[in-house]
């Protein structure tokens, strides 16, 4: 099957809920290094037609193996569609992982006469249960909250300024953690220390 170079295919991922830390910025990659469980995705089929004339296709995508569809989506998706020259459209889909893993994303197709002309990439997705969070500098403390271990909170607290509210922290926000007598007493140690 010889793929024709006059239409491209790319799939870009990101998070659908309030703690939308992986939304689209400048410098985002297309596949976040990380996916987390029970957490809702949306993917972008991005499709640019790169020709001079205008193309009538179809487009079959699917969902990542081992997720399950959301929002009106279906598991496997064929629509016709038309783009004019040299001009982008975008299809979108929404998923969430139940299980963690090492998940394939097999890559969305174009076909003209029923002749696949352009897809996408195959794409491994790495599902985990928690954020491995190595950097803490430009999450905002909600997103923090909701992703980080013990150990990167009482990092926060060591070495921020605690007084700016800045990424929209407030002590009022850890307030639920305390009920765990070992992160108080780290929690009251630091704060005494500061």
């Amino acid at each position: 099957m010889e793929l024709k170079k006059d239409f491209i295919v790319t799939h870009r991922y990101h998070r659908n809920d309030k703690y939308g830390i992986d939304h689209k910025t400048d410098d985002d990659d297309a596949i976040p290094s990380e996916f987390l469980v029970n957490v809702p995705y949306e993917c972008e089929v991005i499709m640019t037609n790169v020709s001079s004339i205008q193309k009538e296709f179809k487009l079959f995508y699917q969902i990542p193996i081992g997720s399950m569809p959301m929002k009106m989506t279906r598991s496997m998706e064929s629509k016709a569609l038309s783009l004019a020259p040299y001009t982008t459209k975008r299809v979108l889909f929404s998923f969430y992982f139940p299980s963690v893993g090492k998940k394939g994303h097999f890559p969305s197709n174009v076909s003209i006469d029923e002749s696949v002309t352009a897809r996408g990439e195959f794409n491994i997705l790495n599902v985990v249960s928690r954020r491995n969070i190595q950097q803490s500098e430009d999450i905002p403390f909600d997103d923090l909250l909701h992703i980080a271990s013990e150990e990167v909170i009482l990092n926060y607290l060591r070495t921020k300024n605690l007084y700016s509210n800045a990424k929209g922290f407030s002590l009022r926000k850890i307030l639920f953690m305390m009920g765990n007598e070992s992160f108080w007493s780290k929690c009251v140690a630091i704060l005494r220390d500061r």
